[in-house]
């Protein structure tokens, strides 16, 4: 995966750089289950089947789990909030009720349309200035995360470290 220094359109990846696809597995009440990881850029989203009708959601990256046993697909948005910068940066339950908002508004839009509609996550990584810790912001149940972070380089690590933490524990809650 290519990372830029600084972001380009509020991402921080370059398109057609993701890793994958992956195969990840889980045991679950003794069964296994087996899952394809796609993770898969806003500008190429219209080009996969899952996520081509997502661009209203305003995602930078989907994480796109499929059981290789069949079933509902998932798919984990992804949106990068930058507020180093800002002036007058909203509170972060306003930042998750404008996810929330979105992906309801998704679901009633799309959902109708398909049967094959997949179940909607969000998850919203949140740069700030003044934080000098990760931190997690909840709303909407387990549905909808925001990870408060520093935008501080000499606390990345820090946040690399708290980001993976999260993906892999939001991912096996929900495989």
């Amino acid at each position: 995966m290519h990372l830029f220094k600084e972001q380009h359109l509020g991402s921080r990846v370059e398109a057609g750089s993701e890793p994958g696809p992956f195969i990840i597995k889980s045991k679950y009440l003794g069964k296994r289950k087996e899952f394809v990881l796609e993770v898969v850029h806003s500008s190429l989203a219209n080009q996969h089947i899952v996520t081509q009708d997502f661009g209203r959601l305003g995602g930078h990256l989907y994480l796109v789990l499929t059981p290789l046993a069949g079933g509902k697909r998932t798919v984990i948005i992804i949106w990068g909030v930058h507020t180093a910068s800002s002036d007058n940066h909203p509170e972060w339950k306003d930042i998750c009720k404008s996810a929330e908002v979105a992906v309801d508004r998704h679901i009633i839009i799309l959902g109708e349309r398909t049967q094959e509609f997949p179940n909607l996550y969000g998850f919203i990584v949140a740069s700030d200035l003044e934080q000098n810790q990760t931190e997690m912001h909840f709303n909407r149940g387990d549905n909808l995360f925001l990870l408060q972070v520093s935008s501080d380089q000499r606390s990345w690590n820090d946040a690399i470290a708290g980001i993976s933490l999260f993906l892999e524990d939001f991912i096996n809650n929900i495989i």
